[in-house]
């Protein structure tokens, strides 16, 4: 029972320490700031995206578990949704975005 409490209270120690990094380095040498995502603002979010795309700290393969660069991953993921959700759908004029992507192809 303390075998497991010990490795879970490990595991979790480990993904705050991802969650909050202050930046990561890349297999590829890069180094990507990686702030609380929650501290930026909307043209932050787009700037920040755009240096981890420019850094090509990944090609366009999927990463596989246990990748190093993984965690990096994650968190441009996490910042990518929240830039959308937060920045690019709450100003589309459509309240069901699907119909935004049907214009065009009728």
């Amino acid at each position: 029972m303390v075998r497991v409490f010990g490795c879970a209270a490990l595991l979790t120690a480990l993904m705050a320490s991802v969650v909050h990094a202050a930046e990561f380095t890349a297999s590829n040498g890069a180094t990507l700031r990686a702030p609380d995502i929650d501290t930026l603002n909307c043209a932050q979010r787009g700037t920040l995206l755009m240096e981890y795309s420019m850094s090509e700290y990944r090609g366009t393969a999927p990463l596989t578990q246990g990748h190093p660069d993984l965690p990096i991953y994650e968190y441009e993921n996490q910042l990518a949704q929240r830039f959308y959700t937060d920045c690019q759908a709450g100003n589309s004029q459509f309240e069901n975005s699907a119909p935004a992507f049907s214009h065009g192809f009728n």
